[in-house]
Formats: C-alpha cells, structure tokens, sequence
C-alpha cells in the first residue's frame, strides 16, 4: 500500500482554478464513497483509503493505494468528470507527493 497526495493551493494555482476545484461537505462525503466504491480495483489504482480536505485556498485528495500512477489517472478523471475539464487539461497546477514525501506532508495539514 501506498500513500498518493493529489492537491493544489494558493501558490500552485489562481483562485479561478481553485474555486472550479474545491467540494462542499457534501461532495466531500460522495467524493470518498465514489473513490472507496468505484476505485478499489488494481486497474483503477487500488484505492482503499481516502480523505479530501477542500478550503478556501487549498484541495487535497490523499488516497492509500496498490498503484500510485492508476489511482492517479482515476482521482484526475473523476474531478475532471465532476467539475467539467478544470484539472483534466491543467495539471501543472496540482502537486503529486507519493510514497515516502506524502506521508510528511500529511500530518502537516492534520496539526494545530
């Protein structure tokens, strides 16, 4: 198992971008069930953890994952589906820490 990040913030991306990008509570909670339910395959990455944290200036998908590069593909095209192509054509707007650089930026965001 592998820990994947999938984000952007202030500095990574405009505010345009991060308004077609972030998810309200709700979709929050249908973001994860669709993640955990439609994603658990090996082809579709192997998810099987998953949490989203989405504020004013940042979203964050962090997944558990058999295969960092499907459970990549598979996060881009559900927010591509989701919110129109805002990230499915601007990837250079987002952050991609796996393996051993997630797990030290994760326990950042879960601080004081």
């Amino acid at each position: 198992m592998q820990l994947l990040a999938l984000g952007l913030n202030h500095t990574t991306a405009p505010l345009a971008v991060r308004e077609r990008v972030a998810f309200s509570p709700d979709e929050i909670t249908d973001t994860i069930a669709h993640l955990l339910e439609r994603c658990g395959a090996a082809s579709q990455g192997g998810i099987h953890e998953a949490a989203v944290l989405s504020t004013c200036n940042r979203t964050e998908l962090y997944t558990a994952c058999e295969d960092p590069a499907a459970a990549r593909a598979s996060v881009l095209s559900y927010i591509a589906n989701k919110r129109g192509s805002a990230l499915g054509t601007r990837t250079a707007y987002l952050r991609f820490p796996t393996g051993r650089s997630c797990p030290p930026h994760f326990p950042r965001r879960l601080g004081p």
